[in-house]
């Protein structure tokens, strides 16, 4: 169901069509999907059985496989008037599957790794990708595309940071990749491809912002949340929560074809 929901995740746009912003820099109506599966191997198999059934919905669906001997990932970049070539460059509506599979060890990150990082951070958390020009001057364009980063269960043993996404779902230690293959009689869950490519080229519009007055409840809901998280000694509400509830309503509402309301 969050893979299906992450794939209507679609920038909302102003009359400019430009991108709207949320007040902590994010893209409203754009989502990023984190699952994290036990074990590397499950991660690899996952990824290469996704990306094999989405090319047939998806205009280009990238992958990009991390870990500590390759973490280098080259940012777009303009040099001497020529723009370099990146992964990270897709046409809007496109998916990007990254393999997380870095694991701690003792060896500080170079420079380069650590711009990987904050490269794709910026990613997941506000689809956009920071292009460098001549002269060291940087700017930040939108990527308005799917992302989905599968990392694993022994990033978390090991207090390994993650990449910071929209949703995040933690599969079961029972799961196994070979479950999922075409092989078995389980198959993955997704609807027929005709169906789903109809959905995703009809539904591609605004979603209608709700009444003054569902947001006004909206903002009680989450003020009593706050509230009551400090008061209990739970994870503080804050306002990352409010907008992620935003926009999973705005992916939800995309899906059925109704307003946000």
């Amino acid at each position: 169901e969050a893979l299906l929901l992450s794939l209507f995740s679609q920038a909302e746009r102003e009359a400019t069509m430009l991108p709207v912003k949320t007040p902590l820099d994010a893209t409203l109506g754009c989502a990023s999907l984190q699952l994290v599966l036990p074990t590397a191997d499950d991660c690899n198999t996952v990824a290469q059985q996704l990306q094999q059934i989405l090319q047939d919905l998806l205009p280009i669906v990238g992958r990009i496989n991390l870990n500590y001997d390759s973490a280098v990932l080259s940012s777009p970049s303009k040099r001497n008037g020529l723009l370099q070539p990146s992964p990270l460059q897709l046409p809007r509506g496109s998916m990007l599957i990254i393999v997380d599979n870095r694991l701690g060890n003792d060896v500080p990150p170079s420079p380069a790794s650590q711009a990987s990082a904050e490269a794709l951070t910026s990613l997941t958390k506000n689809h956009v990708v920071s292009y460098s020009f001549d002269g060291g001057m940087r700017f930040d364009f939108e990527a308005d595309y799917r992302v989905l980063v599968l990392s694993t269960m022994q990033q978390q043993q090991q207090q390994q940071e993650r990449l910071p996404c929209t949703l995040t779902m933690l599969l079961p230690s029972s799961f196994h990749a070979s479950a999922t293959t075409t092989t078995t009689s389980r198959q993955p869950p997704l609807p027929a491809t005709p169906q789903l490519r109809a959905a995703l080229c009809r539904k591609t519009s605004n979603v209608a912002l709700p009444r003054d007055s569902v947001l006004e409840v909206a903002q009680q809901d989450f003020v009593a949340r706050r509230q009551l998280s400090r008061t209990t000694g739970d994870t503080v509400v804050e306002a990352d929560d409010f907008h992620r509830w935003l926009t999973v309503t705005r992916l939800e509402a995309r899906r059925q074809g109704r307003s946000a309301e």
